[in-house]
């Protein structure tokens, strides 16, 4: 299972970066482009999931 991250900062406020995550790259891609409209800088990051198996000594 693949996410994209919306990664943005705020120009010309408080120094902090804000991360968004979205199921689709439609989705993120406009939610880049609203950052970017605002000012923001944006970046979209690809991002796989994969399941971790929490059993004592077990492995996927």
């Amino acid at each position: 299972m693949y996410v994209v991250v919306v990664h943005s900062r705020p120009e010309g406020r408080a120094p902090r970066w804000t991360r968004r995550i979205y199921m689709s790259l439609h989705a993120a891609d406009k939610a880049r482009s609203r950052a970017a409209m605002r000012g923001d800088r944006a970046y979209l990051v690809l991002c796989q999931l994969q399941a971790v198996d929490t059993r004592l000594g077990g492995a996927l």
